[in-house]
């Protein structure tokens, strides 16, 4: 198994508008085979969320859950770069 965790800081306003459009991310990633769990979560820091993914293999986790996807999709909500990690399961 591979965990994968994006974490991204949304501009203040933006955080309705960015909340709307991820629901859509995570709705196509569960539905996808070797997706295990794949949710957004909100942290207590004001406009800080983190994407957490469970794969069954890397090669999957790689071509939907990438840092590209997320910087280049969220790019208009995010407040800098996405800090992202592919953890293998030990």
């Amino acid at each position: 198994m591979i965990g994968t965790v994006a974490r991204m800081q949304v501009r203040p306003g933006y955080t309705e508008q960015f909340e709307f459009a991820s629901r859509q991310m995570v709705e196509e990633a569960r539905v996808r085979d070797g997706c295990v769990f794949f949710g957004l979560f909100r942290a207590d820091t004001p406009g800080l969320y983190v994407f957490m993914g469970r794969w069954t293999d890397k090669a999957i986790a790689d071509a939907y859950s990438s840092p590209g996807r997320f910087n280049v999709q969220f790019r208009a909500f995010m407040d800098g770069e996405a800090e992202y990690a592919t953890c293998p399961e030990i």
